[in-house]
């Protein structure tokens, strides 16, 4: 049995992180495909059909008379463009925040349910949905002028050795704070304001360990990402080996293939990196409430009764 409530080190935020996938991954992924599937379809569709059009008209774009011809398709067209760019904005906003904003209210509903249903989660969802929405936008304002000044912190760091491990230390901090900021929001009733301060207390807390805990799930997403990025390419490696094939359109359609899955991937793990923070947050919740002797208690009482 997977315990939401319990004090973590480090090697305990690591293990966790994977291991509530093995006692709740299949619940998780069908609620989760069940409620993003369709948004996650849509915008894998539309990045392949987006990238296919950008590369098939760089490719005309050197062909005789085809410059001219096809700058004027897009004048010709500007309204079009603009109304699908948006949507596909639109819909990447949405995926974007139900996409982050699920494992949290996941992790909260199993608070009280060993399997939360999808309609345990959208009925939280709707009760949420306005602090989903609320707390990025209250986060530019908040966090781009701090961002900023970190930020020109990191590049004067950067500039020697020694000072691109600070960097990333800055950096990987920053990304902590805003998701615990966001799950203390979500979790709790607290304000903007009230979860942004608590926020950066629980990264304080064990501060060397969370730190060390999102960046080595930074890392085990990214090399995840970039090998199912990198297979079309691995494939295309072979075929083009081959000197009647057509280099140019087989490049092309490879390299809409890795960018359709890229996007695609880089949604799912975003999973892995949320529920890793929500370990951090719930062991920090162990430590000053105690939540897991409560818990006990409230099971004996009840099978006394």
């Amino acid at each position: 049995m997977f315990k939401l409530y319990r004090l973590r080190d480090f090697n305990a935020l690591i293990s966790d992180s994977f291991s509530f996938f093995k006692y709740h991954g299949k619940n998780y992924f069908k609620n989760y495909f069940i409620i993003n599937g369709g948004i996650l379809v849509v915008i894998a569709l539309l990045t392949y059909l987006v990238t296919n059009v950008i590369f098939t008209s760089i490719g005309d774009f050197n062909s005789p008379g085809a410059q001219e011809m096809i700058l004027n398709y897009f004048e010709d067209n500007v309204w079009y463009f603009i109304s699908v760019g948006g949507l596909i904005l639109l819909l990447l906003i949405t995926l974007s925040l139900l996409n982050y904003s699920y494992p949290i209210l996941y992790l909260k509903t199993l608070q009280d349910k060993q399997e939360p249903t999808v309609k345990d989660i959208l009925t939280l969802l709707k009760s949420k949905a306005g602090k989903i929405i609320l707390f990025p936008i209250a986060s530019l304002i908040s966090f781009i002028p701090l961002f900023t000044i970190i930020a020109l912190i990191s590049a004067f760091f950067v500039v020697t050795i020694i000072g691109i491990p600070v960097a990333c230390i800055i950096i990987v901090a920053m990304g902590s704070w805003i998701s615990l900021s966001f799950y203390d929001n979500i979790t709790t009733n607290n304000g903007f304001f009230t979860s942004f301060s608590q926020g950066i207390t629980i990264l304080k807390n064990n501060f060397w360990a969370n730190i060390g805990v999102s960046l080595i799930i930074g890392i085990v997403v990214f090399c995840i990402d970039l090998f199912f990025s990198a297979i079309p390419e691995l494939l295309g490696s072979f075929t083009l080996l081959d000197e009647t094939t057509d280099t140019s359109s087989i490049s092309v359609i490879l390299t809409i293939i890795g960018t359709t899955i890229s996007v695609f991937v880089s949604y799912l793990l975003t999973n892995l990196t949320v529920i890793s923070q929500g370990m951090i947050y719930y062991s920090y919740e162990e430590s000053i409430h105690n939540r897991s002797l409560d818990s006990e208690i409230d099971l004996i009482g009840g099978e006394r009764e």
